[in-house]
């Protein structure tokens, strides 16, 4: 498990959350002004309001999981990539842990989230070497995601797609970015505005579909009520920057107002690449 420096307090902290959350989610996805087509793709599934038994009113855990992907290899392949990825990943986590906590009394810790979304993302790549070798394509794709369970969140990524925390009116990036500027900049040979605009800023070194073992890096997160998780694609954080991004989350309460507001703002900015992003917002109910 990696852990953010910008969230110290944050990663693996233990402390029950003190309410029940809901999530209230909402997703954009725009092709941009420059691209002819749009390669990323976007997921969102919840689960909530399960009752914990006939003798008990007592709702059952409120799960969500939450994946934004980026195709990697051209026209129709990073599409295909981006698209079977999420597919795959979304049936692996309801078969995984859906299932495990809807039809069982097993709970949910932060270690076994960790496990089941790491084995779920494998079981994805997989499935897209698959696809390679069935029609000798050379495809691959960035993925963010996020699995939250009861206030528990294990947030994923591989590649540029980014998670971010906003909380008490402050934007942290969760996730790190496995690019080449992204490496230079944290050993300090490059300054942090080399990420929007090296020439070379697009060029990443783990993806989806690279190897048959790929690396997963995971962070774990208590969330608290009106927390708000932001996943996208960099043709979103490369437009907007991360004070623009702030800017609107100030500004919109419900998620998708912040994404009609982010995709506008992204293409104002030029549009470069395709822009794509979900937000999740964490709100308490009465137990």
């Amino acid at each position: 498990m990696a852990e953010s420096p910008s969230l110290p307090t944050l990663v693996v902290d233990r402390v029950a959350t003190p309410s029940r959350l809901a999530l209230h989610a909402a997703a954009r996805s725009h092709p941009g002004r420059v691209r002819d087509g749009n390669e990323d793709s976007v997921l969102s599934i919840r689960l909530s309001g399960l009752l914990a038994g006939a003798a008990s009113p007592a709702l059952g855990p409120e799960l969500g999981f939450f994946a934004v992907a980026d195709g990697i290899g051209g026209h129709d392949r990073g599409e295909v990539a981006s698209r079977r990825v999420l597919q795959h990943l979304a049936a692996a986590v309801i078969d995984r842990v859906f299932k495990r906590l809807a039809l069982t009394d097993r709970g949910a810790d932060e270690a076994w989230m960790e496990r089941a979304l790491r084995e779920s993302i494998l079981a994805a790549n997989a499935e897209l070497l698959a696809l390679q070798r069935a029609n000798h394509s050379d495809m691959g794709t960035t993925l963010t995601a996020a699995l939250v369970i009861d206030g528990r969140a294990v947030v994923a990524n591989i590649g540029d797609s980014r998670t971010y925390l906003w909380r008490d009116d402050a934007l942290a990036q969760v996730t790190r970015d496995h690019s080449l500027v992204a490496t230079l900049v944290a050993a300090g040979r490059l300054e942090p505005e080399a990420v929007y605009t090296h020439d070379q800023k697009g060029m990443i070194y783990r993806s989806v579909g690279e190897a048959d073992e790929i690396a997963v890096d995971t962070f774990v997160l208590s969330l608290q009520p009106d927390d708000r998780l932001l996943l996208c694609s960099d043709g979103l954080w490369e437009m907007v920057r991360d004070d623009g991004l702030a800017a609107v989350l100030r500004a919109e309460a419900e998620p998708q107002a912040v994404c009609d507001r982010l995709v506008d703002d992204a293409n104002r900015a030029g549009g470069e690449d395709n822009i794509s992003l979900l937000v999740v917002r964490a709100a308490a109910v009465a137990c």
